[in-house]
């Protein structure tokens, strides 16, 4: 009877319980196949797929690299440097004052002792408020050219103290060994010239990066260096 009256309802054109699950089960399984065939689903549709957001990719970047500092770490080197550098500047600013107010200090000699002073002076002003500021906020805030800018000073300044030091060394080593022959060897000329020569050198070494020299040519066969970090602060919150 079942079988009869099924027969029926088709021939009438009414739908019967067995073909709507035969319709619907057909659906789902064609619609299913369509999900997991791969044939069926085009290249260039793949291509532009929204991509899938992660926690990652959500997280804003800093544009300058940063290392993970405890919030102390920054402000107690922060507060040294400062304390450093404010009595920098008070020392060797009486050292070159009291160069300029007597005439018996100003010999060959001590010209060394004020051009170190000078150096030393130039250091603290150009690094030490930069640093303090950068550690209170724990990143760099100064921009890429502050960035370059601060590292050419530190550069320049320091490289030109070395040097100095160096001329001291050697002038209070002929003295000390030679003393007689010393006598007139060093004039106010050949130590201005000695000078000279300490800025040219520093400054050969700090101008080349203002000209993009901050790499190794690649060599073929060598795996190349990674580009060093600038600047780095603090990294919060992912940042």
């Amino acid at each position: 009877m079942a079988g009869i009256d099924a027969r029926l309802l088709m021939s009438t054109g009414m739908p019967t319980t067995e073909a709507t699950n035969t319709v619907v089960g057909t659906g789902l399984l064609g619609s299913t196949r369509a999900q997991w065939n791969i044939s069926s689903v085009s290249a260039h549709r793949l291509m532009h797929l929204p991509p899938v957001s992660t926690a990652e990719s959500l997280v804003p970047r800093h544009p300058f690299p940063t290392v993970d500092v405890p919030d102390h770490a920054h402000y107690t080197i922060g507060i040294v440097i400062l304390v450093v550098g404010i009595t920098g500047m008070l020392g060797n600013f009486l050292v070159i004052y009291a160069f300029c107010r007597s005439r018996s200090l100003r010999t060959p000699a001590n010209m060394f002792i004020i051009n170190l002073a000078v150096t030393d002076l130039l250091m603290c002003v150009t690094q030490t408020p930069i640093f303090f500021t950068t550690s209170m906020h724990k990143r760099w805030i100064f921009g890429e050219k502050g960035c370059e800018l601060y590292a050419f000073c530190g550069a320049l300044f320091g490289i030109c103290s070395m040097i100095t030091l160096m001329a001291i060394a050697v002038d209070r080593y002929v003295v000390i060994t030679r003393p007689l022959a010393s006598l007139g060897v060093m004039s106010r000329r050949r130590a201005l010239y000695i000078l000279a020569g300490a800025w040219a050198y520093s400054m050969g070494w700090s101008l080349p990066p203002f000209f993009g020299w901050t790499l190794a040519p690649s060599i073929p066969g060598l795996s190349q260096a990674p580009r060093p970090q600038r600047c780095a602060g603090k990294k919060s919150n992912g940042l």
